[in-house]
């Protein structure tokens, strides 16, 4: 995969950990990680803000991340 160019390689290589380190078919569920691994970046590294049900879901999916 290439790295887009709006992402830091920290950025790059947390939301890739945080996509296959979760226990789900990645291949069917690719478009619904992706987009969960987004607000995970926005949120640790741009400080964005969500709403608090979406946080907790990000959250808890990323306790799966294994470096």
């Amino acid at each position: 995969m290439d790295k887009p160019n709006d992402l830091s390689y920290d950025m790059f290589f947390e939301k890739y950990w945080f996509i296959v380190s979760q226990k789900t078919d990645i291949t069917k569920n690719y478009d619904y990680l992706n987009t969960m691994s987004e607000i995970w970046i926005n949120f640790k590294f741009r400080n964005c803000i969500y709403d608090k049900d979406t946080i907790f879901k990000v959250k808890k999916m990323a306790k799966n991340i294994n470096y």
